[in-house]
């Protein structure tokens, strides 16, 4: 299969994991969140981010090593970016149930 094949479907790839994650994810928080606070429509922009995040650190961890483009450049991210970036995503899952926001 050519690089650029394989390039472009592991682009659709790319594309159909971020959906479908960020749906589920979408789904779960939507469902949660209004029991415990008051739903306040800048709270999507939080929750978008960290499922943005999460959706990052999965890919370059896991799902990168499991598509159809090959190259010598993969790499996972390391610890420390993982934990910061981990991080990130917590922060954007508690700011909506934080007093104040």
């Amino acid at each position: 299969m050519g690089k650029i094949v394989s390039f472009t479907l592991e682009l659709a790839r790319i594309l159909v994991l971020l959906v479908i994650m960020t749906t589920i994810l979408s789904w779960a928080e939507k469902s949660f969140y209004p029991h415990v606070i008051t739903w306040k429509e800048h709270y999507n922009w939080y929750l978008a981010a960290g499922n943005f995040i999460v959706f990052l650190i999965l890919y370059r961890n896991y799902f990168q090593f499991k598509g159809w483009y090959k190259s010598a450049k993969k790499r996972k991210l390391s610890k420390p970016m993982t934990l910061i970036l981990t991080g990130l995503f917590v922060v954007c899952l508690l700011l909506p149930i934080l007093p104040g926001t």
